[in-house]
């Protein structure tokens, strides 16, 4: 069993909806799945920033045993040219964090593109608060393609417990004094692309491992 891993609701909203999931915990972490097993994958949502990415990632490994995290989600870029406009979306190569340039980042991560190998590689910087400031993305673009709050916290769970990571991220804005409002005027737009590329790499059965797969007896305990 596969969990997707989205920071907002509003990022979660259009894959939840082309996959028919519905709501299986409502306290934070949030979690969306199908009660009939019919999905290899749950969904949850984890709340912004690596604290709340960290414990999503913890419940979807401990509660519900799954094997594969996948991070999916918004960010900024930290370069120029059409290659790397809003809206284009990515298979992360490698994530770091780096929240106190130009100090060293912690050590790269290197994440599996699993069933989107289609998707053009980039490596991310994960940063503890959100990036519009043209001075600092210059300097994290030393260390990678793309900025997010989450990936990072995600991928060194994956790695600590033994796991594949996928992260697939859109950009919304240039990671500068304007992205604020770019980021809420092209979220949804992209947060649907991202649906759908999720989508269909999911519903491909050779993607899919342990469709029938159950929650284990922690989860059961919750409940």
């Amino acid at each position: 069993m596969n969990a997707v891993i989205f920071a907002t609701d509003r990022e979660a909203a259009p894959f939840i909806a082309l996959a028919d999931q519905q709501p299986l915990r409502e306290e934070v972490p949030a979690i969306f799945g199908r009660r009939d097993g019919r999905n290899g994958w749950v969904t949850l949502i984890s709340g912004m920033g690596p604290s709340a990415a960290r414990l999503a990632a913890r419940t979807a490994i401990e509660d519900w045993g799954v094997g594969r995290l996948i991070n999916a989600g918004i960010c900024g870029t930290l370069r120029s040219g059409p290659a790397w406009r809003p809206g284009k979306v990515f298979a992360v190569a490698t994530v770091c964090t780096v929240d106190n340039p130009p100090g060293p980042p912690s050590g790269p991560i290197t994440c599996d593109p699993h069933t989107w190998v289609h998707l053009p590689p980039a490596d991310l910087v994960t940063r503890s608060s959100p990036l519009f400031d043209a001075g600092l993305r210059k300097q994290l673009a030393r260390w990678g393609d793309l900025v997010d709050m989450e990936g990072a916290a995600i991928a060194e769970m994956a790695r600590d417990n033994g796991l594949p990571c996928t992260l697939i991220k859109g950009i919304t804005d240039l990671a500068t004094e304007g992205g604020r409002a770019d980021l809420h005027r092209r979220l949804t737009g992209v947060s649907r692309r991202i649906a759908e590329i999720l989508a269909a790499g999911l519903m491909d059965t050779r993607a899919i491992a342990g469709a029938d797969a159950k929650p284990n007896e922690a989860h059961h305990a919750d409940e």
